[in-house]
């Protein structure tokens, strides 16, 4: 049995971004003691899903919008 991530991330100063620019996204999630952190799945409310440890997005519409992050390790 091994620890489960925490996933955490974070979007680059300002906090904001205009509508057809890009935002910058970081993962921030703690490193598990007893495994490695190996694959990173975004969800980008009805956009898209991207993979990767830090990607960057583009919203086209301006407004409010759901991101989430799910965080898998070497041990699955």
């Amino acid at each position: 049995i091994f620890s489960a991530p925490q996933p955490n991330f974070t979007l680059d100063l300002p906090p904001f971004s205009c509508s057809g620019s890009p935002s910058q996204f970081r993962d921030a999630t703690p490193v598990p003691d007893d495994s490695n952190l190996q694959e990173w799945t975004w969800n980008f409310e009805g956009d898209e899903t991207t993979d990767g440890k830090n990607p960057t997005h583009i919203f086209q519409e301006a407004g409010d919008y759901n991101v989430s992050l799910t965080v898998t390790t070497d041990q699955g």
